[in-house]
């Protein structure tokens, strides 16, 4: 039997070898969490509506409903549908963020003047970083990588950070190469209600 000095040292090493994951049930949202976002030198923000549907969480961008998946991809903006959602995120609700897992999704983007395009987003989750920081502070963050084919049109590049917590996007850059990602999006204030 272990004894009570070695108790601790044993249960430690466990703690230690057993994988990262950074969450159980998926992201950590509740109504009225806010993120604000820059983007091309314009700012705005979005507010946690709760879910609808199969577990879709829904945000408020100035009146404008955003549905995004049960693991926070884009299923719906203003004036755009992916059908079944973008890919961005694809991870399993029990393990969250692993590194080294990866996923591809094929879509198709419809837009309400009626074209549509078809893609396949391939992704992997690169890195792990507990201290990253962003303008709206330091976060628990993990890196996932995508190339995105859009058939007919050629490939896209990108790398986003995200939050191991909410799953909210922390930073995002894109690009025709994988050496030419230009930032695009990064949150710069993050409000969440008490939990």
């Amino acid at each position: 039997m272990f004894g009570r000095a070695t108790a601790p040292r044993f249960l430690v090493t466990i703690a230690l070898l057993a994988p990262m994951s950074a969450t159980a049930a998926g992201p950590s949202l509740k109504e009225g969490d806010s993120f604000t976002y820059r983007s091309k030198g314009k700012s705005f923000t979005q507010v946690y509506e709760g879910t609808e549907g199969q577990g879709s969480h829904v945000f408020r961008v100035n009146g404008d409903k955003i549905v995004m998946n049960h693991s926070m991809s884009f299923v719906e903006l203003p004036g755009t549908k992916a059908i079944p959602h973008n890919g961005q995120l694809d991870l399993d609700l029990s393990r969250g963020f692993v590194e080294g897992d990866s996923w591809a999704v094929s879509y198709t983007v419809a837009k309400s003047g009626g074209s549509r395009s078809s893609k396949e987003r391939r992704c992997s989750v690169v890195a792990h970083d507990p201290s990253r920081t962003v303008p709206a502070g330091t976060f628990d963050a993990y890196r996932v990588d995508c190339e995105i084919e859009t058939k007919g049109k050629g490939t896209r590049y990108s790398e986003s950070w995200y939050d191991a917590h909410t799953w909210r996007t922390l930073e995002h850059r894109v690009g025709n190469s994988k050496d030419s990602l230009k930032l695009s999006l990064e949150l710069i204030d993050m409000k969440l209600r008490e939990r």
